[in-house]
């Protein structure tokens, strides 16, 4: 018995180092893909969550405004203790008669009023916080739509940095391959030192290219884990065959497309609306108000005869009330000029808007035909690359040309494989662009 309980307090110490260990570990992302960043970006970038709070406050307004719309009720009660009431008869220097008054007064009412006009102001109050509620859904949506091209980017940048990688990675073993084939020429005389001795140099030339796109893929990284609010512990290495999830090789959209879903043009276009019912609201200003009011009480002494009596009575009361300021007549005119300005102003924006966007998907698609058009000459170009490097490499090895030349042509084909690895990642990058400009990201 003796011996069982040392080993189970061992056994359950273990388990509690292993389990605070288990906790204390940086969360790991092996193959983090495209769709899983998004998702988990949208769900812990913290400027999103503001602005979705910020949806949920304008909403709770818009039940607010609504409530205006409803009768307010209130209750009221009182009591009172009386004096005796002195009054001057014949003058305030003689002595003053002396009346015993009922010294309770007790008093509960309640009193109700009902709007029913104000010139449009609640309704355009109501329509108004319908269309802020619209505008907070509107930039929460343009939030998100930053934050997935931002990932995007961030993430297509770490996909071209591992491309990179393995294509100098590719080439570092055909250096050696190279380094090889001088040694094994210089040993039959046909090459000299310092032709080894330059192929050896280009060795640890892509060496220190690799060095540099290593650490720029760990950097890339790093920002992404920021771009998805993780913490700075946590590791991650991303997937880039799932960039196809989101991408796709499709035909390029009329320019007309951006106008139904662009988040900048609705914006404006919500914005105008919302400054129209302020000139609404202001105009409602120079019409009357009317509500029906009602008042029903408890009261005690009764004050409707003479004399008072000392008696509980109830009465209540009901009828129409109406305002009108007149004073808004000569106050309202500089405000209801500078709303008309201002509505001028919001419909002027929507042009604006309207014009930057259809430029800014022009440009977009534009520069996805351009793209294509530089795949298709990198694809030329390294075909050219490929056939010059494979020539002049069966050359040296014949005596019929320079180390400097084999090492030229060996830089111009590394540099047409890079150029292709860039512009393809370049037309994905303009693809989500061009997404984003459409409101479809």
């Amino acid at each position: 018995m003796n011996i069982i309980r040392p080993k189970l307090l061992f056994a359950f110490s273990f388990c509690c180092v292993w389990i605070v260990k288990a906790q204390d570990s940086p969360s790991h992302f092996d193959k983090m893909t495209l769709r899983q960043a998004i998702e988990t970006g949208i769900r812990n970038n913290k400027e999103l969550q503001n602005s979705i709070t910020e949806t949920e406050i304008s909403k709770e307004r818009e039940k607010e405004i609504f409530n205006h719309k409803l009768p307010e009720i209130s209750f009221g009660a009182s009591y009172k203790r009386l004096t005796n009431l002195y009054q001057y008869e014949d003058g305030l220097f003689e002595s003053p008669t002396t009346y015993v008054p009922t010294k309770n007064v007790y008093e509960f009412n309640v009193d109700a009023s009902l709007p029913l006009y104000s010139g449009g102001r609640l309704n355009a109050e109501s329509r108004k916080s319908k269309i802020g509620t619209q505008l907070s859904e509107l930039k929460t949506q343009r939030t998100q739509r930053i934050l997935k091209l931002d990932i995007a980017t961030a993430f297509l940048h770490v996909c071209h940095l591992m491309q990179q990688e393995k294509l100098v990675t590719d080439k570092m073993k055909e250096d050696s391959l190279i380094i090889r084939q001088v040694e094994a020429m210089r040993c039959n005389g046909a090459s000299t030192r310092n032709e080894v001795l330059r192929t050896k140099l280009q060795l640890s030339n892509h060496r220190l290219m690799l060095t540099r796109v290593q650490n720029d893929i760990i950097i890339g990284e790093h920002q992404l884990l920021t771009l998805l609010s993780l913490d700075g512990q946590t590791i991650l290495h991303i997937d880039p065959k799932s960039i196809n999830e989101y991408y796709k090789d499709a035909e390029v959209p009329e320019s007309n497309a951006a106008l139904t879903q662009n988040d900048e043009l609705l914006m404006a276009k919500t914005g105008y609306e919302l400054q129209k019912t302020d000139q609404q609201m202001v105009r409602s200003a120079l019409l009357p108000q009317l509500a029906l009011i009602g008042n029903y009480g408890l009261m005690n002494p009764n004050y409707k005869f003479y004399p008072p009596q000392p008696y509980f009575y109830r009465i209540g009361m009901i009828g129409l009330s109406m305002k009108y300021s007149i004073s808004e007549l000569y106050k309202n005119r500089s405000k209801s000029r500078a709303t008309k300005l201002a509505t001028d102003q919001k419909a002027l924006e929507i042009e604006q808007t309207g014009e930057k966007v259809n430029h800014a998907l022009f440009t977009a698609r534009q520069k996805l035909i351009e793209a294509d058009e530089r795949i298709r000459i990198s694809q030329e170009a390294i075909e050219q690359a490929k056939e010059n490097y494979r020539t002049v490499r069966q050359k040296y090895s014949e005596n019929l040309s320079l180390i400097t030349e084999l090492i030229d042509a060996d830089n111009a084909y590394l540099e047409a494989e890079s150029n292709l690895i860039t512009n393809r990642i370049d037309k994905q990058l303009k693809y989500f662009q061009l997404q984003y400009i459409l409101g479809k990201l």
